[in-house]
């Protein structure tokens, strides 16, 4: 598979959420927050301000640390999100930021499990072109700066999966 990702600067971007470990096999266990997120805003006048995601913190082999995020506005004072302050909210919820930074995007409709192998071409792509990501390795796997796969297919509009469209994104050290 050929990969040539877009490099792109971001600004920080706010979100709630809810985290898991999950493997692929578990992964709806935390795929399924989104849309009860999605809900806790809403019973909270909050709108999202952008298509859902999930951020990959750590990843070791089969086992994931994934954020099921919506993204939010946030108001000018002090990084508080509409007067929720960053860190655990309620309902197991917590307000985080990507980090602002460049970032390497790949664009593509196609069923998720196509984005591993997207994912393993962006990481030769970069390695060719002299690209390191934000990422340390630890014990536990290794942990991102910002590795997110972006939903922009509303699955309750389009129900084939094959017809999804995905971006990838990663944070450039």
């Amino acid at each position: 598979m050929s990969v040539t990702p877009a490099l792109v600067p971001r600004e920080a971007e706010p979100y709630v959420a809810a985290t898991g470990t999950v493997t692929a096999e578990t992964f709806p266990r935390i795929a399924d927050r989104m849309p009860v997120i999605i809900g806790w805003l809403a019973e909270h006048g909050l709108a999202p301000a952008g298509a859902p995601f999930f951020r990959y913190r750590v990843i070791d082999g089969e086992r994931l640390t994934v954020d099921a995020a919506v993204p939010v506005a946030v108001a000018a004072a002090g990084g508080v999100l509409d007067g929720l302050p960053r860190g655990p909210v309620a309902d197991g919820f917590f307000v985080d930021a990507l980090p602002a930074g460049r970032y390497a995007t790949v664009r593509r409709v196609g069923h998720p499990d196509q984005l591993f192998a997207v994912a393993d071409a962006a990481d030769r792509w970069a390695a060719a072109a002299g690209i390191t990501w934000d990422r340390t390795e630890g014990d536990d796997g290794v942990h991102w700066g910002a590795r997110i796969e972006r939903f922009h297919s509303n699955p309750m509009e389009e129900p084939d999966p094959s017809r999804w469209d995905c971006e990838l994104a990663i944070l450039t050290a």
